[in-house]
């Protein structure tokens, strides 16, 4: 009981002071720059869509899909923190 009680309050902790980093705000900071030259399309026409979640301390192993511009494509974070295109960009559908 000790131990959840510890758990439960760093949990409380790193979110009261904004610790939690999501996939969302990782790569909004990180990415989206990178996204809007490779597609050729303006930041404010770009939208997300988490595929795969992994909240916590980074986004290592999450995955978006973007889509802008008429083109879309995904990217995966690493484990040092980096967004990557996994894949090249394709005409929407």
């Amino acid at each position: 009981m000790r131990h959840a009680r510890s758990v439960l309050f760093a949990s409380l902790l790193l979110t009261a002071t904004g610790c939690v980093v999501t996939a969302e705000s990782s790569f909004k900071d990180k990415a989206l720059d990178r996204v809007s030259f490779e597609l050729s399309c303006p930041k404010e026409q770009i939208g997300m869509t988490v595929l795969h979640r992994n909240d916590g301390f980074g986004c290592a192993g999450s995955t978006m899909g973007v889509e802008g511009c008429g083109k879309k494509a995904i990217y995966v974070c690493t484990r040092s923190q980096e967004w990557i295109n996994n894949t090249a960009a394709q005409p929407a559908r």
